[in-house]
């Protein structure tokens, strides 16, 4: 029988945890635990609280079969989506919202966890991980305070990787389905990890035909078609690059605030020649560096490419950048690249920079810079994986997915 602490040495953790470390899961704790402590005491529940004001309504309202997509809910999600948060709407606006925030929390905490036990993006000491820990918290914090759903969705999404990693191809699927059904872009990063294990192709097309046909199961054909259609047609006409106040913080903005234009052609070409790169780069990288290296790359580029190249990318969906960030850092650190620590330092500066209270909507519209802190720091991370495809090292020591389940 395997001992425990053979088996942590065998997946690259550490048996002991290092004071770092144990701060940094305490600060999660604590973390929740504000949080709920917050929506007790707070005298306006709805107040920055998405959840209330978008989630829990739209579930309401898909059970009670009138309108998920009307011009005031906000909500801009599939229909499954609203079908399973009727268990928190069940549960009351207080209860509801807390439980809420505490699961995007957990998957999220689980998903880091998953990583590094799977040694992605490396073999971690605990005081990397307590790194990763914190700063994906820092990141993050704003939007699981309100009630966002990127946490789950990034949860979600790392869960996937380490999976797909250990070639468990209907798990793998599964969570993408989730994922999907909370926000459909994430389906993409399915996509990337199916070109690295080209057996998933099969599940992923099974999980989002589940995730698009599974309303129809749970609400009569006329009503579903209706939401659908709804959410289609709202999609296509919702424009904000114009409103430069409430404009997606993507690369057109970042363009904007460096002076340029970049036309609504030039962004779809460069959301495919984007996704063509990383499939390419990361079959590379693989093929140079072993698994871990491919799957690490998929995951980080993957990620800012959501970004910076993604339909609806806004302040809160910046926590996305926390894992990259932190994984590039590291890699940087252990490589000893001083200009590549000073390039993460910068980004790490961005991203407090754009967690300070920010000025008003109106101030913001006259410098757009105002809004784009995080993406420079995406930019910047986004440069150093370039840079590690450039200037490939090759590897006889990859790890196979054998080595790290």
């Amino acid at each position: 029988m395997v001992s425990t602490k053979s088996l942590s040495r065998a997946v690259g953790i550490s048996p002991r945890r290092s004071r770092w470390e144990d701060v940094a899961i305490v600060a999660w704790l604590v973390l929740g635990l504000a949080l709920a402590v917050k929506l007790t005491l707070a005298s306006d529940l709805n107040r920055q609280n998405v959840y209330l004001k978008v989630f829990a309504p739209a579930a309401e309202a898909f059970w009670a079969r009138t309108d998920l997509y009307a011009a005031s809910s906000g909500f801009r999600y599939p229909p499954i989506c609203a079908a399973l948060l009727w268990p928190f709407a069940a549960c009351g606006p207080l209860l509801g919202s807390i439980a809420w925030r505490l699961l995007n929390m957990i998957v999220l905490f689980s998903g880091l966890r998953a990583c590094a036990r799977a040694g992605l993006p490396a073999r971690l000491s605990s005081r990397e991980r307590a790194v990763v820990l914190s700063l994906v918290a820092f990141c993050g914090v704003s939007g699981v305070n309100i009630g966002q759903a990127n946490a789950l969705m990034l949860g979600c999404l790392l869960h996937a990787a380490t999976l797909a990693f250990a070639t468990r191809t209907a798990a793998t699927s599964g969570l993408i389905g989730v994922a999907t059904a909370l926000k459909v872009y994430p389906f993409a990063f399915g996509m990337v990890l199916a070109v690295l294990r080209p057996r998933l192709w099969w599940g992923l097309i099974g999980s989002l035909l589940v995730v698009a046909l599974l309303p129809y199961a749970l609400a009569p054909q006329s009503y579903v078609t209706a939401q659908y259609a709804m959410l289609v047609d709202g999609l296509r006409h919702e424009d904000r690059t114009g409103d430069l106040k409430n404009a997606y913080r993507d690369l057109r903005l970042v363009a904007i605030s460096l002076g340029m234009s970049m036309p609504q052609i030039v962004f779809v070409a460069l959301q495919g020649c984007g996704g063509l790169a990383i499939v390419l780069s990361a079959l590379l990288v693989r093929r140079r560096q072993g698994e871990v290296a491919a799957f690490t790359f998929a995951v980080s580029a993957t990620l800012c490419f959501m970004l910076l190249l993604g339909p609806s990318t806004e302040k809160v969906t910046y926590q996305l950048l926390g894992v990259p960030l932190a994984w590039q850092w590291i890699s940087a650190r252990r490589d000893r690249a001083t200009w590549r620590l000073v390039l993460g330092g910068i980004a790490m500066l961005l991203v407090l920079i754009d967690a300070l209270p920010a000025p008003a909507r109106e101030v913001q519209a006259q410098h757009p810079w105002l809004r784009c802190w995080s993406a420079y720091a995406t930019l910047l991370v986004a440069l150093d994986l370039l840079h590690g495809v450039f200037f490939l090292r090759r590897s006889d020591s990859s790890s196979s997915p054998s080595h790290a389940a």
